[in-house]
């Protein structure tokens, strides 16, 4: 049970709409993913009240970035997606994440949740999973405009791969 907390670079425009727009899921970004089944709970633990959020035991750390807002998205286990409102949640019905439709993604995300394998290979498809999830996007838009990359995607593309090798150097015990 995790739920995966997306942020939204451009949530201070939403914040002006007061959340009534729909974001643009291409833009959207892992930051962390918590161990809850409870929107509301995850919500909370990606808050910096009375310390910064990212030191919970009960986040997983993608990105250390600012509180959960309005114009962020919460994606469940069963694949729903929340968006972040004034007033709780407004459910995008029938949007998908893009990184989330490969059969990759599927794949370690059965295995991150799949109770009959050990908790290391868990744990590692966890990892590799955060790290796709991460990656995806950016490449995604890095590889719209291939003859002439913006820097600004470039440099997010390489934090992507650095990303990538954390997850797999703790997936194996902590050296890269």
């Amino acid at each position: 049970m995790a739920i995966h907390v997306y942020h939204n670079p451009h949530f201070l425009d939403c914040n002006q709409s007061a959340g009534s727009q729909s974001p643009d899921l291409a833009s959207l970004y892992l930051a962390a993913i918590v161990d809850t089944d409870d929107p509301e709970r995850a919500y909370h633990l990606t808050q910096h009240v009375d310390a910064d959020w990212y030191g919970h035991p009960a986040a997983t750390t993608v990105v250390r970035s600012r509180s959960t807002s309005v114009g962020d998205v919460l994606e469940t286990e069963d694949g729903r997606l929340l968006l972040v409102a004034s007033f709780g949640f407004r459910e995008l019905s029938g949007r998908l994440l893009p990184a989330g439709q490969t059969a990759l993604a599927a794949m370690l995300r059965a295995r991150a949740a799949d109770g009959n394998w050990p908790a290391s290979a868990q744990q590692t498809a966890r990892y590799l999973y955060t790290a796709l999830l991460f990656a995806a996007p950016l490449l995604e838009a890095f590889a719209v405009d291939i003859d002439r990359p913006d820097p600004y995607l470039a440099l997010l593309a390489r934090f992507a791969a650095e990303q990538g090798r954390w997850a797999l150097a703790q997936a194996h015990g902590g050296d890269p």
